[in-house]
């Protein structure tokens, strides 16, 4: 009895290190209260101290003399409202902040270059982002079904709008493209149901294609008008894919071919300014455009 009653009295004390103390969750070393680390060999990640943190105040920007360049792990901290990044960081890490369903604003210092996949995804009370322009590179989903967000600003330096990057953000409604922009992938703006005017400036040379339901703009039943005064030949697979509300649509005239279902499901399209080069138009491409079919 006396062996087990002693075991048992083992086995709660590691219960409660496990719960209580932050300091060696996913091996990284306790710095406060807020926030822990992971050293190596030339610069520090700071991760979450612990899922229940509601703030990180101050991360310095030097640990054991590295720099502190990553910012991790701070995935699922639901209740975290605010957190304040030192100008020492350049990269957000893969799923950084996902689910960080309370976070409603967030400064990125511009020493920040890279935002890695799903940095962001499903922060659900972010309202507006500001991308400085220091940041020359974002990766797939990193703000995906962020639905609260309304506004963003992208950075000047930007090249690339990754695959599903803005993805089942319901709440935006205008997006302006910087002129360093030149590649839009698929289901970058997938529905996005606030969105109601889109235009892609000439310096666009490639459009990203999928599947028809993954087009770039696949499933913005609000979106009634469209200039893509791209530079790019092909116009993607479902580009506009069941954009329901969409009246009138322009494209310039370096298209030369259209992929299938492009305008598929464009219940309420009833003008398209083909480009004059154009030579293909893929299957199903003007499946259901009753207003124009039957105009």
């Amino acid at each position: 009895m006396k062996v087990k009653t002693k075991f048992i009295f083992l086995f709660l004390i590691c219960l409660a290190l496990i719960l209580f103390v932050p300091n060696k969750a996913n091996g990284a070393t306790y710095y406060n209260s807020e926030i822990s680390y992971n050293e190596h060999s030339d610069y520090v990640e700071v991760v979450a101290a612990g899922k229940n943190i509601t703030k990180v105040t101050s991360i310095p920007t030097v640990i054991n003399g590295k720099p502190v360049t990553r910012l991790s792990g701070f995935n699922d901290c639901k209740d975290l409202k605010s957190i304040n990044i030192p100008s020492s960081v350049t990269t957000i890490y893969w799923n950084c902040f996902q689910n960080c369903t309370s976070l409603t604003s967030i400064k990125l210092p511009n020493s920040v270059t890279t935002i890695e996949p799903y940095a962001f995804s499903g922060c659900t009370s972010l309202t507006s982002i500001a991308i400085p322009s220091s940041v020359t590179e974002i990766d797939r989903a990193a703000f995906e079904k962020c639905t609260s967000l309304k506004t963003v600003t992208l950075s000047n330096k930007l090249k690339t709008i990754p695959r599903e990057c803005f993805m089942g953000c319901t709440a935006l409604s205008s997006i302006a493209f910087p002129s360093s922009v030149t590649e839009i992938q698929w289901a970058a703006f997938k529905d996005c149901t606030s969105l109601r005017s889109v235009t892609i400036p000439a310096t666009v040379t490639e459009l990203g294609e999928n599947w028809y339901q993954n087009g770039i703009f696949a499933g913005c039943t609000n979106l009634t008008t469209a200039t893509i005064n791209s530079k790019a030949t092909n116009i993607p697979e479902g580009m506009f894919w069941n954009c329901s509300k969409l009246t009138n649509v322009t494209f310039s005239d370096s298209f030369k071919t259209m992929s299938d279902s492009v305008f598929e499901e464009c219940t309420s399209l009833v003008s398209i300014t083909l480009p004059s080069n154009l030579t293909n138009i893929g299957n199903s491409t003007f499946l259901r455009l009753y207003k124009i079919n039957n105009s």
